[in-house]
This record gives C-alpha cells, structure tokens and sequence, in this order.
C-alpha cells in the first residue's frame, strides 16, 4: 500500500513517487501458506534488492504498529474503570477517615462500619477489574501476529528484464 511503499522510499531517499514505487515493487501470496513474496525491479540489482528488503521492513514496522493501535484502544475503557475504582476508594478511605473523627457514638460506629463494608465491595471490584486487564493484556500478547522476513532479498545474478532468448 500507499503508507509502506512511501515510508520505504523515505528511509532510502529514493525520489520516488507512489506511482513510481508501485512500477517497481509488487507483491504476491505464496499458495498454501502464510508467505509474501515482496520483488523489486531497479535498472541496479542491488537497488532493487535494497528495496525489497526495505518494504519488507516498513511492512513489518506497519503491522507491528497497527497491532499496538487496535491493543491500545480495547484496553483504554478498562483502565478508565480502573481508574474511576481507585478514585472511588480514595474517596470512601478518606470518608471513613473523617467518621471516626466524629465519635464513638453508637450511630457513627454504625456508619462507619457501613462504609467499610462498602470500602471493601469497592476493592473487590478493582481486585476483579485489575485481573481483567491482566487477563486482557495476556490474551492480546497471544494474538499479536509476527511478522519476520523468512529470506532477505538478494542482488540477482543476472538481469530479469531483457530476455534474450525470448526476444
């Protein structure tokens, strides 16, 4: 795509359009298995194998990256709640704080027993809220797909392009 192709034009200081990229690159599924296959043609053999492997590359760069994005994004609504939880035992520890500075009453002993009760429920749920992200974060380490280069491109011994014979 467009984002790879530029990025590896970029990090070569290629003077290359998209357009350009797109003559001298292409890309194929190998049949019945999980393989690219990335080729370059460049007039310089070694251009062209510099090219394929620096596609490969921001290709790599690229779905690493997406990959962290789309992580990033479920685990944002989790740590949200696990932040409002943490606040809310903040504020319940410093309300319990502030009733047993009333008194030993009856009736304050009786609310703060109340609110420890509730301190209590509150860290349960943020005990229960921290093992989901845990959970969370180990489940998504498992789906990260990696992506590596099985064979790095090399020059070629002799030019693809004119066919000799052929012609």
């Amino acid at each position: 795509g467009r984002t790879v192709l530029m990025a590896a034009a970029d990090a070569m200081q290629l003077p290359a359009s998209f357009a350009q990229m797109s003559r001298l690159v292409s890309a194929d599924v190998v049949r019945n298995t999980q393989l690219i296959r990335i080729s370059a043609e460049h007039e310089d053999p070694t251009v062209a194998a510099r090219i394929a492997n620096q596609v490969a590359a921001e290709f790599i760069k690229k779905n690493e990256n997406d990959q962290l994005d789309k992580l990033q994004t479920s685990r944002e609504p989790l740590e949200a709640e696990i932040q409002t939880a943490q606040g809310q035992i903040n504020d319940k520890t410093s309300a319990i704080e502030a009733q047993k500075k009333q008194g030993n009453s009856a009736e304050n002993q009786a609310r703060v027993a109340q609110s420890q009760k509730e301190l209590s429920d509150l860290q349960q749920n943020y005990a229960q809220l921290v093992g989901k992200a845990d959970d969370m974060k180990l489940n998504q380490a498992k789906a990260i797909t990696i992506v590596t280069v099985a064979e790095p491109a090399v020059p070629p011994d002799r030019p693809t392009r004119p066919n000799v014979l052929v012609n």
